[in-house]
């Protein structure tokens, strides 16, 4: 099986550059998934190349530099990829993406007559039209389409011009899929918002890329109870609720630390100010994240399930958070498959009181039963959700097409 991966991920060649000239939210968790899935490809002894265009925002707008440069760059010992460059300036910037990716995949693919399924990294219009308009052209081209979100729940809604804008691109992605002949969804729930009926598809709600741990580390005592929050800092996530949780707590007994970036930074910011037991820790490379992860006492997704698009997507931090064996605070989710509740600490009531509670609860066991919480929890990432075992149904997927 021949595979051109279409993907925005941050080689690690330029990822300091990328971190350096973004403004605002950068793509830590799509980027976390992709190399998860170019491991599990490799473990599963797949032959590819990846196309790559990094995710990252336009110019002058949320990135610094509006020429992103070409060069290859390494996967591991035995894979290499290709980084495309494109123009990064705003509202030019998706039709350079589209021509550069397009050209790319053509100059693969026109020189095999083996099957060559391109898998296509997110509903992003110039990765899908690319991909779309090369398998137009050759019949020995299969698209394979990976979901993490649906296009009109990525971000807030917009009015105006740019709302419209958006309102169009998200119609024509819907269009372009009737192209797509496989796809690769986070939640059962996408199978009917994206219209896929009889052809093939496969439900992988995240891949854990091992991260080494110190083990050493879950045996620092802290001063005080840890709570941490790692990820957007975006008010529908309920970041909000996790302040006023946390004013309901003794400030003799935690501290809340929290990292990201987002439409709630201000406000996290502010309440940092009013309350030195808050520390806002700024937006953090992932290992730092790993480490802060592992030394917290308690980890909090503070996202409720009032809103429609939890029941489409899967908050990638809950892989994340149950492999860092630090006991993990949720609400139910739609989203979230039903085996991960035996290994999560549920917040039954789904506002500030529900996680004031729990956290409390939690606060209550001694290290040890935490620990027990924890190890449990890590173990089941470890052996069901690694990047071998979810690949794998992604590749027997891919068999049937």
């Amino acid at each position: 099986m021949n595979v051109l991966f279409l993907a925005g991920l941050f080689p690690e060649e330029s990822k300091a550059s990328i971190i350096h000239n973004s403004k605002g939210v950068i793509q830590y968790a799509a980027d976390n998934l992709q190399w998860s899935i170019l491991k599990g490809l490799d473990a599963n002894n797949i032959s590819l190349h990846v196309v790559n265009l990094p995710y990252v925002g336009s110019f002058p707008f949320r990135y610094k530099k509006i020429i992103l440069p070409s060069h290859s760059f390494s996967i591991n010992s035995k894979m290499v990829g290709t980084n495309i460059g494109f123009i990064n300036l705003f509202g030019f910037k998706h039709l350079s993406r589209y021509y550069q990716a397009e050209k790319a995949l053509d100059k693969k693919v026109k020189n095999t007559d083996q099957d060559v399924h391109i898998m296509v990294y997110a509903m992003h219009t110039p990765f899908l039209k690319a991909a779309v308009t090369v398998k137009k052209k050759y019949k020995h081209v299969k698209v394979i389409l990976i979901v993490p979100d649906l296009p009109e729940f990525m971000e807030e809604k917009s009015s105006g011009l740019l709302g419209f804008l958006k309102q169009q691109d998200c119609k024509e992605l819907y269009h372009l899929t009737h192209h797509v002949d496989g796809f690769v969804i986070l939640s059962e729930y996408m199978k009917d918002a994206l219209a896929i009926n009889k052809r093939p598809y496969v439900v992988v709600e995240g891949i854990y890329n091992e991260t080494l741990i110190d083990d050493e580390q879950k045996y620092e005592k802290n001063e005080k109870i840890v709570v941490l929050y790692t990820g957007t800092l975006a008010k529908r996530y309920g970041i909000l609720n996790l302040l006023k949780a946390f004013s309901q707590l003794s400030m003799k007994e935690f501290c809340l630390w929290i990292c990201g970036d987002g439409d709630g930074k201000d406000m996290v910011i502010e309440a940092s100010k009013t309350n030195s037991h808050i520390q806002y820790l700024g937006q953090l490379p992932h290992l730092e994240i790993v480490k802060l992860q592992t030394k917290a006492d308690i980890l909090v997704n503070p996202r409720t399930s009032d809103a429609d698009f939890t029941k489409y997507s899967f908050p990638s931090k809950t892989i994340e958070y149950l492999a860092s064996g630090t006991p993990s605070i949720i609400h139910p989710l739609e989203g979230i498959p039903n085996e991960y509740y035996e290994y999560v600490c549920i917040a039954n009531e789904q506002n500030e009181n529900g996680l004031a509670d729990k956290i409390r609860e939690l606060a209550k066991l001694t290290p040890q039963e935490r620990k027990m919480i924890g190890d449990k929890a890590r173990k089941f990432i470890l052996e069901k959700k690694n990047a071998k075992f979810q690949v794998a149904k992604i590749i027997n997927m891919m068999k049937k097409i």
